[in-house]
Parts: C-alpha cells; structure tokens; sequence
C-alpha cells in the first residue's frame, strides 16, 4: 500500500562493523504512496486508503470490517475525529485527499502522491 524512503546510506552489503544492517537516514523522511491509496475496483478500502475517504464513508466502511462488527459506530465516529483533529499525521492525509480531489475534476491523474515529514 505504501512505503517510506529517505535519503542515505542503501548499501546492504556494508560489513565493516560485522553488525546487522541499520538504515541512516540523512535528510528527510517520505511515506511514498500510489495509486495503492486508492482500492482496486470493488475492494474495500482499507488502513491509510480509510483517510482519503470522508469521515463518514470511512467509518462505515470500517464498520463492515468483521473485526468492527460489535464496535459501537457512534465511539468509532468520535474516535475518527479525535485521531483526525489530534494526529497530524491524520491531517497531512486529509489535506492529500484535498489535492487529489482538486486534481481530479481538472482532469489530471494522481499518478504518485508524496508525503514528506
């Protein structure tokens, strides 16, 4: 669905320290995603897909998850809005949603969305 990259040090093979491999990150941090936030024809959306939606949508989609079955949808809502207004992760979601809606009725494709923390 997604993935991370960051500038730095990629060689696996570097054994100089007979240690396990550790990624170093010089620079800044990016959350890369793709077409992948956006669910395959028919497919439920799920995990970060769930904050390109409208908080509504989100939640009953959520709430068709088997696991959510007992959940009660009104303690789901204030939850979504919680993490929403609280997480600014959350945030830099929705403002992605915002630009690709804007994007979309001009007739652009979203190809590649990047998120930079």
């Amino acid at each position: 669905m997604a993935s991370m990259d960051a500038p730095g040090n990629r060689n696996l093979l570097d054994v100089v320290n007979l240690a396990p491999y550790c990624l170093k990150i010089h620079g800044q941090y990016h959350h890369l995603t793709s077409t992948a936030m956006r669910p395959a024809d028919e497919q439920a959306p799920r995990f970060a897909q769930l904050y390109f939606l409208d908080t509504e949508e989100a939640i009953n989609h959520s709430m068709n998850n088997e696991a959510n079955q007992k959940c009660d949808p009104a303690l789901m809502k204030d939850l979504s809005c919680f993490i929403i207004q609280c997480n600014e992760f959350a945030k830099i979601f929705k403002m992605m949603r915002q630009v690709e809606q804007d994007l979309n009725p001009r007739g652009n494709e979203v190809i590649n969305l990047i998120l930079s923390f």
